[in-house]
């Protein structure tokens, strides 16, 4: 539903969480196929999916910064 209105940027909390792991690649693959129109930020406790981001931070201690 968040797509069909075409957002510049789409927030996403949690939104594998508790996902199989072929669901989650499903997911992350259709989001994909959107990246040159919409940015996508999505918040995760799960480092498994840090090989799909263009850019990677970390909150820790209060403090946000860019990891590679």
């Amino acid at each position: 539903r968040a797509l069909v209105k075409k957002p510049k940027l789409l927030i996403l909390d949690e939104a594998t969480s508790g996902l199989e792991e072929k669901v989650e690649d499903a997911i992350i693959h259709m989001l994909k196929e959107f990246s040159d129109e919409i940015c996508v930020l999505l918040i995760t406790h799960n480092k498994s999916l840090k090989k799909h981001a263009d850019r990677f931070y970390e909150l820790s201690d209060k403090t946000l910064k860019e990891t590679v």
